[in-house]
Formats: structure tokens, sequence, C-alpha cells
């Protein structure tokens, strides 16, 4: 990651993780950094350490899941430095991964969230940052795993 000082990046799911390990990594690059994240004490801490080491990082509270609240994050950014110039979408809900079971018996609160947050949520992300993508040439890049590809006997919706 060369040439990104001054760029503008939101990390949507940077609180903790790939995520956390994205934004610090620009901010060292001198970008601009919006760290999204559900939990505001992870994406503040974020932040707060990309400021202390010099970065430029602001930290904003999101639910990957809710269309207002990821419009919100990406207006945020746009207000706080004038646009974005690239938007890493990372986020997964970690307590959903940790109780989806097998096909047969998986809570279907449990399949609809893992979706809302993992598949809907991407979807949010690309609509809201796109027009301010395309007026800078910018770029979005996705986090995505492995498990679609392993074919295990539990996890089936974080898996689909």
């Amino acid at each position: 990651m060369r040439g990104l000082k001054d760029k503008v990046f939101i990390v949507a799911g940077g609180g903790s993780g790939i995520g956390a390990a994205t934004a610090e990594r620009l901010g060292e690059e001198g970008a601009r950094v919006v760290v999204g994240d559900y939990d505001a004490g992870n994406a503040k801490r974020i932040a707060d350490g990309i400021a202390s080491r010099g970065g430029k990082a602001i930290a904003v509270q999101f639910d990957i899941s809710q269309e207002p609240s990821v419009n919100a994050l990406v207006a945020t950014a746009v207000d706080e430095y004038g646009g974005i110039d690239g938007m890493h979408v990372n986020a997964a809900d970690m307590v959903s991964i940790l109780s989806d079971t097998d096909a047969a018996s998986v809570d279907l609160a449990i399949f609809d969230r893992t979706f809302a947050v993992n598949l809907r949520g991407h979807l949010l992300c690309t609509r809201a940052a796109l027009p301010h993508l395309l007026k800078r040439g910018g770029s979005l890049v996705y986090t995505s795993s492995g498990a679609a590809y392993m074919g295990e006997p539990t996890r089936v919706s974080y898996g689909v």
C-alpha cells in the first residue's frame, strides 16, 4: 500500500481483526481513515491509536445491517474529509458466527442476522459509497471467507 498519503478510506468493521489491521496500515501510509464499527469503543481505540502515531483517523459507530446507519457512516467521511477514495468492507457478526449450527437446527434469527450483516450490509456499503467513489476514481475492497468453499458441517449461515 503506497501512494495513499491524504487519501480517504472507510474501513467498515475496522474495530478489530482484519479491519483493524487494515485501518492501522492505511494510517501508517498517511491515509485519512474512518474507522467504522458496531462497537464504538473498538472503533475509538483503533482511531485513537492511529492518531497517537501521527495519523489522521476518526471513529464512527454504525450498524452495517441498517441502511440509515451505513449512509451516516459514509456521510460522516465525506463531511469530515471532503470525499472518499476507498472503502474496505470487512464487517461480520462474530456473535452469530459462534451460534451458527447445522442446516437442520440453525436458529433462523442467526441465519437472518448473518445475512443482514455479511450480505445485505455489504450491498448497503456499496450503494452508499459508490457515488462518492466514482467521483474520485476510488475502490471498494471486500473481505470474504474461505468458508464458502470448505463445506463444513456447521456454520451453515456463514458459509453461504
